[in-house]
């Protein structure tokens, strides 16, 4: 699937504190939180905080054409390790691991194209990183990538890539499993016929690292 995806090459100032009691406590002041879900990624038994946050540098905060302000810094991740006394040390901080997509490509058939990165961690303590895009309500284009904790690093172990075609109204997806070397290509159609589903191999390519 292809997707027009610029990274910022702007360096920031500020960064997350080493520790603290919450993500608003190590969060750089005026950055903006985007999403601190927690969950146990180290299978140690104690919830761990992973924060998304997005930079306050006026040089890359527009004006679209409608008068909104859309800020197009590259948000920041950050992963904490939870301890026992209930605070938070931090494991490391990504400032180019998530995308952005630039205000000025954001359009499709004529309308708007909203961008958007989601982190969460799952119940099984897999941090899974999500970048789509919606298009006047419905979700066109989707990328998650599933990270584990494991030999002292974030390793990828599955991908989902999907889009939407207006032309035969369906969706393609496509589920790559890095555990199982398997890769799972479905076809759902928005009128209600049968899902087309066939299978594959994963391409090789080296083990990828969260920030790598």
């Amino acid at each position: 699937m292809a997707m027009a995806v610029i990274l910022s090459s702007a360096a920031y100032a500020q960064h997350f504190k080493p520790s603290g009691s919450s993500a608003s406590d190590v969060t750089p002041k005026g950055w903006q939180i985007n999403h601190e879900p927690t969950g146990d990624l180290n299978k140690d038994g104690i919830k761990d905080l992973v924060i998304m946050a997005t930079p306050d540098n006026t040089e890359h905060i527009v004006t679209r054409t409608d008068g909104s302000v859309y800020n197009n810094n590259q948000p920041v991740l950050a992963i904490y390790w939870g301890t026992v006394d209930g605070k938070y040390n931090l494991f490391k901080e990504y400032p180019k691991e998530l995308p952005i997509l630039d205000d000025d490509l954001m359009t499709m058939e004529g309308l708007m194209m909203e961008n958007t990165n989601k982190v969460t961690i799952t119940d099984r303590g897999v941090l899974k990183i999500e970048n789509y895009s919606d298009q006047a309500g419905s979700i066109v284009m989707n990328i998650e990538e599933l990270y584990r904790y494991q030999n002292g690093d974030f390793e990828l172990i599955g991908k989902l890539d999907s889009d939407y075609d207006r032309d035969t109204q369906s969706f393609d997806e496509a589920s790559y499993n890095y555990s199982t070397g398997k890769v799972k290509y479905t076809k759902s159609y928005m009128d209600g016929r049968d899902d087309e589903v066939s299978w594959g191999t994963c391409p090789k390519f080296p083990k990828k690292i969260l920030g790598q």
